[in-house]
């Protein structure tokens, strides 16, 4: 009898202990912790200035040297990562889709921004027009505290198209194509409104309030500053003297953002006050 009751003891006992495991909570995967976009970031390598160049970090903190500098930023969804702007004294005022976020950029310098100025800002990236450097300020100087210059020296519609989709290459920017097509249809509609438009007009440039002023007929012969074709109207291959200084450089270009108003825009920044 004894052992018929330790037989049936046992039995309840390893049902029990069946039943306690069947109860126990299954264990659940962890989740593999995605990599950050920095952490994921493939060096992404561009020609520029004449030469080519590497960037293997994704870039924390830009400034940007020129007003269509700053805006092409915006364009590219990217204000957040500009610590910095430089010459507004440039410009007559961003377009109205990136006045907010023009506005909330930090001023860095008024006018022409010093080397020193660039390098203190603790920015890894610089973007700019290709007419702020000079002796005192250089590429070969920047790159040498660490910091990788974008020269934005386009003469060409396309070329802009270009130096927008080499920035969107470094951060990343996946819909470049869609703000490219949004651009260049704006800049048809333009060329729809000039219609038959083929006289280009000749304009006058005063390049510094305190540099010596000319007649509209010596501003001809010396700066040969015209229009652009009517067939193209985009903001290519416009320049003028600065100063005494010989080397041609580019107008701002009013890129992104071009409207009807675009050409009227751009000749009126020409006009700043010096350094």
């Amino acid at each position: 009898m004894k052992r018929i009751v330790a037989f049936l003891l046992c039995l309840v006992m390893a049902f029990s202990l069946c039943a306690c495991k069947g109860n126990e909570p299954e264990p659940t995967a962890q989740p593999t912790a995605q990599p950050t976009p920095e952490e994921s970031y493939a060096p992404v390598s561009f020609r520029n200035h004449g030469k080519q160049s590497t960037v293997t970090a994704l870039p924390q903190k830009v400034v940007t040297a020129g007003p269509n500098c700053t805006e092409v930023f915006c364009a590219l969804g990217l204000a957040d990562k500009v610590i910095g702007k430089c010459m507004e004294n440039h410009s007559l005022g961003a377009l109205p889709e990136y006045a907010d976020a023009v506005e909330s950029i930090p001023t860095l310098s008024i006018g022409y921004p010093t080397a020193q100025q660039i390098i203190d800002s603790g920015c890894d990236l610089l973007y700019a027009s290709s007419w702020i450097f000079d002796d005192d300020l250089t590429v070969a100087q920047l790159e040498k505290a660490g910091i990788t210059v974008y020269v934005s020296e386009a003469e060409t519609i396309e070329a802009v198209w270009q130096e927008m989709r080499d920035l969107a290459k470094i951060f990343s920017v996946e819909n470049i194509e869609e703000i490219v097509s949004e651009q260049s249809t704006r800049l048809e509609a333009v060329t729809d409104k000039l219609g038959d438009v083929t006289e280009p007009k000749t304009v006058f440039v005063l390049d510094s309030s305190s540099a010596k002023s000319s007649t509209p007929q010596e501003a001809q012969t010396s700066s040969r500053l015209t229009s652009p074709p009517p067939a193209a109207q985009t903001p290519s291959a416009r320049y003028q003297r600065r100063g005494t200084r010989s080397s041609r450089r580019p107008l701002p270009l009013p890129i992104p953002g071009a409207s009807s108003s675009t050409t009227t825009k751009a000749q009126a920044m020409t006009r700043r006050s010096p350094r």
